[in-house]
């Protein structure tokens, strides 16, 4: 990526997208199991812990296993090799630090503009171009005879995207908003 480039912006091909989105949702994966408990033995040896039996640690090592799969195991491994205080974290200081770091927020925000771009163009290829001016002049009459003419052609346009996009169940309701945009000359 280039200085200045928003991270977000996505440009090219649907197959680009794709490969770009399989690509992010891998940002995303757990340490493997037997990795993780590495570096949790690790930081165990690091740090001071309470007193108790093997079992103890044991069930201990295997809760934390668990809802440390939830998070990606880059940021894990670094949050458990970099732990700053000198006893072992509970759960909750733990789950903070992980989720406080700035590369899930950046990595979800990838994912979602991809899945966003990806869900647009086949909405794009589904449903075809935007509506004409007849079309959205048609709906008006169809759907909202007494429908002023003051109101904009932004407005209208909007609404008759919902029409398109959601289908008969919010031509109801965009009729009633017509008519009382109408109604207040907007």
């Amino acid at each position: 990526m280039k200085q200045g480039e928003n991270p977000l912006h996505i440009s090219g091909s649907r197959i680009d997208a794709e490969r770009a989105l399989t690509e992010a949702r891998g940002w995303m994966r757990p340490l493997p199991d037997a990795a993780l408990r590495q570096e949790l033995v690790a930081l165990h040896l690091k740090t001071v812990s309470r007193k108790g039996t093997e079992i103890d640690l044991n069930l201990r090592l295997e809760v934390f296993l668990k809802e440390l799969s939830a998070f990606p195991g880059d940021v894990v491994r670094d949050c458990l090799r970099h732990w700053p205080d000198k006893f072992f974290p509970a759960w909750a200081e733990l789950r903070e630090a992980i989720a406080a770091d700035r590369r899930i927020r950046e990595r979800r925000q990838r994912i979602g503009a991809l899945e966003r771009f990806l869900i647009g163009a086949q909405d794009t290829e589904r449903q075809g171009p935007p509506p004409t001016d007849e079309q959205v002049e048609r709906m008006r009459k169809h759907f909202a005879p007494n429908w002023a003419p003051e109101v904009s052609g932004e407005t209208k346009a909007r609404l008759a995207e919902v029409d398109r996009v959601h289908g008969p169940a919010a031509k109801a309701k965009t009729s009633t908003t017509f008519n009382r945009l109408g109604q207040r000359g907007e």
